[in-house]
């Protein structure tokens, strides 16, 4: 799926769709459909007004098709049409959400729908390592904070520690940023890109609370 300021595309076995407007009531506006065959010829196109999820899939309002076989054409209109595909209400709010809004239950959900499909969903796959992770990292901040307490810093100014505190946790965010990037740049792992951070820090705090005296 691919989300813009202009609606989104998304993809279901053959058919691809473009919704231009999801209303907060649930039902689609402005929607363009094309279908393919197995072969992966393209068969049809279609405009549609308007669709709204009924019992067993959705209701298409107002449908114009254009049939393409060979080098012939057809255009067809209906009032209504049934159109019966994967994609839910439910998944179509976690499509207007971004992956770091998303809870884990529906991410999980959301890229079995990916991979069903055949979709990219590295991006998908790490947000929801990152937010699996997330409170380890709380807890490797914690560790990492043992050496103000009986370390050397414990002599130094309160200001003092609490800009090297500042320091260290903004370092880790933005490690923890750009290595999801760079994960997704680079074909790495969606574990590995989440997890590595958190490893990292885990170590320079391991290292530092080993130098405790």
């Amino acid at each position: 799926s691919i989300r813009g300021e202009k609606g989104f595309w998304a993809k279901d076995g053959s058919r691809v769709v473009w919704v231009r407007e999801l209303r907060t009531s649930g039902e689609l506006a402005n929607i363009e459909l094309y279908e393919f065959d197995d072969e992966n010829r393209f068969k049809r196109f279609a405009r549609v007004d308007g669709a709204r999820h009924v019992k067993g899939g959705w209701q298409l309002d107002h449908v114009q098709s254009t049939w393409v076989d060979g080098p012939a054409a057809r255009i067809e209109t209906y009032a209504s049409e049934p159109w019966r595909v994967s994609i839910s209400p439910s998944l179509l709010e976690i499509l207007s959400l971004d992956p770091d809004e998303i809870s884990l239950r529906d991410l999980w959900s959301y890229l079995d729908y990916l991979d069903e499909n055949g979709l990219d969903s590295r991006s998908h796959h790490l947000a929801w390592w990152q937010k699996l992770v997330a409170p380890f990292g709380n807890l490797v901040m914690l560790f990492i904070a043992t050496p103000f307490v009986f370390g050397p810093l414990r002599q130094a100014a309160f200001g003092q520690r609490l800009f090297v505190g500042i320091l260290i946790g903004l370092g880790f965010f933005l490690v923890n940023r750009a290595m999801g990037g760079f994960g997704l740049v680079y074909g790495l792992p969606p574990f590995i890109a989440a997890v590595l951070p958190t490893a990292m820090f885990f170590a320079a705090g391991a290292l530092a609370f080993s130098r405790i005296r």
